[in-house]
């Protein structure tokens, strides 16, 4: 009897189902009429993809990248067209939270800690990359970027120190002592062997909502998130958070990460100021979101608008 219950009937079944937030994975493996009303309700909703580095446990709502590719090619390849929404959970050997320990003689900012997590973060992206780059430039996808830490990790000849952030009479050497907050990036600044992806409608680069763990920062640095737009040429959106927990007396890392946001990152250009592409690298560019921006110029002034009002006598 279920077998040949009309399809708009079982589309109806479905949307009742689904607006009542009941799972509908079940559904599908009844036979394959119930699978091809279903299945549509169930990947046009937001898709969490998890990086499996390491063999960490997943999100509870996560998929494999393997499991993802697999859904989505061979007799599978439909589903695309009903997918609009990823989101990108990386996995990375360790979590590296913000202002939270302090520096000692013989520490340096390039360490096997942070090389571990950028390795990571370059090999899940260009594993990602590959599986997108089959899609069709007509798929459009809006995807999220994230990165969690499978353990809680501390680097080479540093300690905790849970206020490092903060410009105390207790910590007054913050600006030389503190350690810079983590951002991944591609080894070497070197993003060349991700491969164009040209389903990409829009990206998103800011805090993400995570089930198990909350609120998280995408922890993601911007020259890498730039060099992941320079990949994606059909991109129409692109939506960052840079809210850091900068202060004024981090001269040096406002500096650095200033130096990360070249100047041609929309329009690349050569040592003479001429264009090294023959036409722009996303022509249907529309949008550029920048979020939470600290409020600091590098020199530590306060950026703020004033406004002054002219004497009218």
């Amino acid at each position: 009897m279920a077998g040949i219950l009309p399809l708009e009937l079982l589309i109806a079944i479905g949307s009742y189902l689904d607006e009542g937030g009941t799972p509908l994975a079940s559904y599908t493996t009844v036979c394959r009429r119930w699978q091809a009303a279903f299945e549509p309700f169930i990947y046009s909703k937001k898709l969490v993809i998890h990086s499996d580095n390491g063999g960490t446990e997943a999100p509870s709502s996560a998929i494999s990248v393997d499991k993802f590719q697999a859904l989505t090619s061979g007799a599978g390849a439909t589903r695309r067209t009903w997918i609009r929404q990823l989101q990108n959970i990386i996995s990375v050997p360790y979590e590296l939270p913000d202002w939270t320990s302090r520096k000692h003689k013989g520490y340096r900012l390039q360490n096997p800690v942070r090389k571990a997590n950028n390795e990571a973060f370059r090999s899940a992206t260009f594993r990602l990359f590959q599986v997108l780059r089959t899609w069709d430039q007509n798929n459009r996808v809006s995807l999220e970027f994230g990165l969690m830490g499978r353990q809680l990790g501390e680097e080479p000849f540093t300690s905790y120190y849970p206020d490092a952030w903060e410009y105390t009479w207790d910590f007054t050497n913050g600006r030389t002592k503190a350690t810079k907050p983590y951002r991944a990036c591609f080894p070497d600044n070197n993003a060349s062997m991700l491969p164009y992806v040209a389903c990409i409608d829009k990206l998103h680069f800011v805090d993400l909502w995570d089930p198990d763990n909350g609120q998280r920062n995408h922890q993601i640095w911007a020259k890498a998130i730039f060099q992941i737009v320079q990949h994606c040429p059909t991109i129409v959106e692109l939506h960052v958070d840079l809210d850091y927990q900068t202060r004024p007396d981090q001269l040096e890392y406002l500096q650095a990460r200033r130096q990360a946001l070249t100047l041609d990152f929309l329009c690349p250009i050569d040592d003479f100021g001429q264009p090294t592409l023959a036409d722009l690298h996303w022509p249907h560019l529309e949008t550029i979101e920048l979020n939470d921006v600290p409020r600091w110029l590098p020199s530590g002034t306060i950026c703020i608008h004033k406004i002054l009002t002219a004497d009218r006598n």
